[in-house]
């Protein structure tokens, strides 16, 4: 009995309900900061599902855009998700902002295709090098967009004998205007101003190029060669 009369004679009335009382607000402020800790977390993950669900319905509806630019040009893309990250960089990282608009990759393609076009229509000859590197930047800007327009065992030019360049005697007249009609259509898709960039292609640079051919063919000039793919 005597703790009980010790407790009562120093702790009174007022002290247990102000320590009651102390005690509920403290469980109340924990359970609206739980409450509202989770109501975040829930707004987090709402948000972050939206986001994913953009970047996949984008991606989606971007493949089927190839498809149709495969359909209409006779070209086959190849590695489409990188072609996609090359284009919208940010859009597969949740944490930064999602944009329909891509980035200067199609801009940059499209000054490459005009810097052929200028040479594909210079009105003077010239020599085995311009063709060599007019053929070269063509294969780097195809690489760049991911794509191919010639058919498997079908021959073209070799570079050194062994980089296949997707150039051929019977396809080296459309690459252009093909390419050309590749980068329209992407920035189109991509709210990105790329107009056609084809203007044809002068007799002297046929000339040349059917030159740089048979020099190819018949001495394997500068160790290039023209066949099949093996």
């Amino acid at each position: 009995m005597l703790p009980e009369i010790i407790w009562k004679k120093e702790v009174g009335v007022g002290d247990v309900v102000g320590g009651v009382s102390a005690i509920a607000a403290a469980i109340a402020a924990f359970a609206a900061w739980r409450a509202a800790s989770i109501a975040n977390k829930q707004s987090t993950d709402s948000a972050a599902s939206i986001r994913w669900q953009m970047y996949k319905m984008h991606l989606e509806s971007f493949y089927q855009w190839l498809d149709g630019i495969e359909a209409d040009q006779g070209v086959t893309f190849y590695r489409r998700q990188e072609l996609y990250d090359s284009m919208f960089p940010f859009n597969r990282d949740p944490s930064l902002a999602f944009s329909e608009k891509a980035s200067g990759e199609v801009v940059a393609w499209k000054q490459g295709l005009d810097r052929l076009a200028d040479i594909a229509c210079r009105p003077s000859l010239f020599g085995y090098r311009e063709i060599e590197t007019w053929i070269g930047d063509y294969m780097m800007l195809t690489g760049f967009m991911k794509y191919t327009l010639i058919k498997p065992n079908t021959k073209q030019f070799f570079m050194d004998n062994r980089i296949p360049s997707g150039v051929s005697v019977d396809n080296y007249e459309e690459i252009l205007k093909v390419m050309s009609a590749v980068i329209f259509s992407l920035s189109k898709f991509s709210f990105v101003e790329a107009k056609h960039g084809y203007r044809g292609m002068t007799p002297e640079f046929r000339s040349v190029f059917n030159d740089f051919f048979i020099a190819v063919m018949m001495n394997g000039y500068n160790q290039h060669s023209y066949r099949e793919d093996p």
